[in-house]
């Protein structure tokens, strides 16, 4: 008994009864196996498998958006490219157009001179300059430049714009009547 006791006492050293090592070891033993505080804990110097790894999955995810971010910005200004270059000729059509139209109010405007009718054929004559003039901006302009003085005709005269918006359209709903109304004649035909 008295081993026991004295074996007893020995564990019993440090003051803890759970204990059963002297209270130098047991002190020590804690220390090592209590979590690290703030101040205890200094940077690792040496890198781990895994720190590699989120380094290498970090640096492809950087890569992967880099290219996607060069290539969204290359699909856009191909797309920009292309509808700029279908609007110019757009533009350049239109121009031919009133050209021609141009034309054909000046042959108007002579064959009324021909026949004694001058202040028709002086009004004739002018809607035939304001024509040139819209067909030559039309086919020297870009779209941004029709944008533009879109935007500064607003700006200036939003009741011209408006009026006109109104009568384009007026024309546009009359050409899609007449040629919907074209079409079921010529269904009902066949």
């Amino acid at each position: 008994m008295d081993q026991q006791d004295t074996l007893g006492n020995q564990g019993n050293m440090s003051g803890d009864p759970t204990s059963q090592y002297p209270s130098s070891t047991s002190s020590t033993s804690s220390t090592a196996l209590s979590p690290a505080t703030p101040t205890q804990t200094q940077p690792s110097t040496s890198t781990s498998p895994l720190d590699n790894v989120g380094d290498t999955v970090r640096s492809a995810l950087q890569q992967a958006q880099q290219r996607t971010l060069e290539t969204v910005d290359t699909a856009r200004q191909q797309a920009a490219t292309q509808i700029n270059t279908q609007a110019q000729k757009q533009l350049t059509q239109a121009g031919e157009g009133l050209s021609a139209l141009s034309d054909a109010a000046s042959q108007a405007s002579q064959s009324l001179r021909s026949h004694h009718q001058e202040t028709l054929a002086d009004y004739l004559d002018a809607a035939t300059a304001r024509i040139d003039q819209a067909s030559d901006y039309l086919r020297k302009s870009t779209l941004s430049d029709l944008v533009k003085d879109t935007e500064r005709l607003i700006e200036r005269q939003p009741l011209v714009f408006v009026a006109g918006a109104f009568a384009l359209g007026l024309l546009g709903a009359r050409f899609l009547k007449s040629t919907s109304q074209g079409d079921n004649s010529s269904q009902g035909q066949g």
